[in-house]
């Protein structure tokens, strides 16, 4: 991770590149698929619907205005009946109003080489279906022809675009556009597109009409995102790598809110095992540290509680006793809240230098076991007396009088001549055992 704390860490990086690509996956199937169906469309069958039912309303919220349109239609096939109310097969709803009212142009005529009357017949049939004044009065080609001065011997595109021009001048429009917008009423005849070997499918837009070019930036930004997460992950490390991360991470929230500060059910088990479990607990806030990169957020403590928070789902009690660790507090540099004072030495202390030592280590375990004890206090562990013994290991060592099996450690009573170690009871007065006195 970058030294500003603000790169995202890879086993963040990896789940987010999977769940993007999986949500990208989604869509690129779900938009070329759609496009795939529209664009079949264009190889369908026409014949002449009614509509029979068109309704286009508008939700206006305060800040944008949505529109939606449905109409319903029938055609018949074949003496056969159908109905349907779908407009497009693309992805995004293609409004029929606007593919009505769209520019005419040649190019709306499925004719490649305009080079005979046959194909100046598509403009003629194409007037007289939308023009409305009946059979009886149905204009011919020699019409348009005669009006554009043209010979069917020489016809090319030129005199195609006459005749539709002319088409247009009749039918109101002018130079492909329309002059008022006409919104479909219900009664109005439609081109209606189906599927020959299925009729009851059929669309109202054919072709790429009834695909939006915003589908395809939708499709461009489903495709690149999840490459570049993918790619900058794979570039931080492997997935097993971003996984044990995961792992030692999880391992680690259950120490902090689980064994931080835990102590046994009695003097001996909580001083052995604060003795043996200080350089371990510190080992755990050090791998706290350098994974959140808590050296980033030297002297806020508040910002250090926030990411220890919100990474491991600690509640503010439990921040806050992470935080008044001294270790956790010296290695972030922050203020470090003086221990009390030592008490003074007795004049016994001062006459028997290791006797004095012991003395000080075992003041020193005893503040350890208070802050161990309002740690726990902090975190809602139970009492001492409340918590289960942990067996001691067999290697313990025992008190050396005879008879006794009061286990013992290094802070305990060692005789200045026989070197030997007893308990509390067994101890000798001054700095040698009871034997050797």
């Amino acid at each position: 991770m970058s030294d500003d704390g603000e790169e995202m860490p890879i086993w963040l990086h990896w789940p987010g590149a999977i769940i993007s690509s999986i949500i990208g996956m989604v869509f690129i199937v779900i938009i070329v698929t759609s496009s795939m169906a529209q664009l079949s469309t264009s190889d369908w069958d026409s014949t002449t619907g009614i509509i029979v039912d068109y309704d286009n309303f508008c939700d206006y919220n305060g800040e944008e205005t949505h529109c939606q349109e449905d109409v319903v239609y029938t055609y018949i096939v074949e003496g056969d009946t159908y109905q349907n109310d779908v407009t497009n097969l693309g992805w995004t709803n293609v409004e029929y109003r606007w593919y009505v009212n769209r520019e005419i142009t040649l190019e709306l005529f499925d004719v490649t080489n305009w080079d005979s009357t046959n194909d100046l017949q598509q403009i003629v049939d194409w007037f007289n279906y939308n023009s409305g004044w009946g059979e009886e009065h149905e204009f011919t080609v020699d019409y348009f022809m005669s009006a554009c001065n043209a010979d069917e011997d020489n016809i090319d595109n030129h005199v195609a675009q006459c005749v539709l021009d002319v088409a247009l001048d009749e039918y109101g429009y002018s130079q492909g556009v329309v002059y008022e917008y006409s919104e479909p009423e219900d009664g109005d005849q439609a081109v209606v597109y189906y599927d020959q070997y299925d009729p009851q499918k059929s669309v109202l837009i054919p072709g790429w009409d009834g695909i939006e070019f915003g589908d395809f930036i939708i499709l461009f930004f489903a495709i690149i995102g999840p490459s570049v997460l993918l790619i900058t992950a794979r570039k931080k490390g492997t997935f097993s790598e971003a996984l044990n991360e995961f792992k030692r991470l999880a391992q680690t929230a259950k120490e902090i809110q689980g064994g931080m500060g835990s102590s046994g059910t009695n003097y001996v088990q909580s001083r052995a095992r604060r003795t043996a479990g200080g350089t371990s607990r510190e080992r755990s806030y050090n791998s706290v540290i350098d994974r959140l990169n808590l050296h980033s957020l030297q002297k806020d403590e508040n910002a250090i509680k926030d990411r220890i928070t919100h990474v491991f789902g600690l509640t503010p009690t439990q921040a806050q006793s992470f935080i008044q660790s001294e270790h956790v507090r010296l290695t972030l540099q922050l203020d470090v809240t003086p221990m009390p004072p030592m008490p003074p030495l007795s004049d016994t202390m001062m006459q028997s230098p290791v006797q004095n030592e012991e003395r000080v280590n075992i003041n020193q375990m005893d503040m350890m076991a208070v802050f161990a004890n309002a740690m726990e206090e902090n975190l809602g562990v139970s009492s001492p007396d409340s918590l289960e013994s942990e067996p001691l290991p067999s290697s313990m060592p025992k008190c050396e009088h005879p008879g006794c099996n009061v286990t013992v450690n290094n802070t305990d009573f060692r005789c200045f001549k026989c070197r030997r170690t007893f308990c509390y009871d067994h101890k000798g007065t001054s700095v040698v055992c009871p034997e050797c006195s």
